[in-house]
């Protein structure tokens, strides 16, 4: 055994090379478990009652101070409860959603065929939404964009009740 608990595979190697093996060795396995983290994660997000494969992105308008990384198009995972819809970005680590958006101030403008944009390119929809005066665009396959537009226009019981 060498110096740094690897077989002495090649003898002739020194110590640098042992240690660059090792390095290598050590990427290779954190590269791994990495992956299998974002597999586990994302197969347990989709698992969720409620979740759905969705892409998301913001639409500028002349008085929105959106940057271009907002105006891009973002893989992830959406879930809608009883009041809100919440956007996991597929390569994201943690268990929070990275958007939250509040089902009474959201509303459905239009639809139309994703005709080569986002990831349902000829399959799926794209929801123009508007998000407290803020457009949003949503892309979905066509049976999760159904759900979806139901969900955003019937609302919970007493939107748009005011009781005071």
């Amino acid at each position: 055994m060498a110096a740094g608990g690897l077989p002495d595979l090649v003898p002739a190697l020194g110590a640098e090379a042992h240690l660059a093996v090792e390095v290598a060795i050590g990427l290779l396995v954190a590269c791994v478990a990495g992956v299998g983290w974002l597999v586990a994660r994302r197969s347990i997000l989709i698992s969720m009652r409620g979740a759905f494969d969705c892409q998301l992105r913001f639409v500028p308008t002349p008085r929105s101070a959106l940057t271009d990384s907002d105006t891009r198009w973002r893989v992830g995972i959406a879930r809608y409860s009883a009041t809100h819809v919440s956007f996991f970005v597929v390569l994201g680590v943690g268990w929070w959603p990275s958007r939250v958006f509040d089902r009474r101030r959201m509303s459905v403008l239009d639809r139309r065929p994703t005709s080569g944009e986002g990831l349902w390119a000829g399959e799926g929809m794209i929801l123009r939404c508007e998000y407290e005066n803020q457009p949003v665009e949503l892309a979905m396959d066509a049976h999760a964009a159904g759900a979806f537009a139901v969900w955003v226009e019937s609302g919970p019981p007493g939107r748009g009740v005011d009781l005071s």
